[in-house]
């Protein structure tokens, strides 16, 4: 086990140890069945661990996040070239106008997708089933 792994189940168990102590605590003074008891620890248990990993995860994304920007320095002052293409004349320029553009929208996409066709005559054979009288 690694040691990131080992501070990981480390955090989770005394979480656990802790939760299971006071709700069985609870569970005594409020006088609560051995059913409540579980279903209260269970739901204690899932709601802690959820926050737990959310902390954990949160953390190994922010690490990786600074270790891959750490890799590359970017001057931010750096003086900066924008091309601007003149006006078209149409307020809103069709996609197929802009250079590096594939030509098609996502509604042009989406109409060229495959018939599916099995589908519809599967329903139009139900509906000719004859009804039952």
């Amino acid at each position: 086990m690694t040691r990131k792994a080992s501070r990981v189940a480390f955090a989770f168990a005394v979480v656990t140890a802790i939760v299971i102590t006071c709700i069985t605590l609870y569970s005594l003074v409020a006088g609560l069945t051995r059913f409540e008891a579980v279903v209260l620890l269970l739901g204690s248990l899932v709601v802690i661990w959820a926050v737990i990993f959310t902390f954990f995860e949160v953390g190994r994304i922010a690490s990786r996040s600074n270790s891959i920007s750490g890799q590359e320095e970017v001057d931010l002052d750096a003086p900066r070239q924008i091309v601007i293409q003149p006006p078209t004349g149409h307020p809103y320029p069709h996609h197929e106008e802009i250079a590096g553009s594939g030509g098609f929208d996502q509604g042009q996409l989406t109409s060229r997708l495959p018939d599916i066709g099995f589908r519809l005559s599967w329903r139009r054979r139900k509906k000719n089933l004859p009804r039952a009288s």
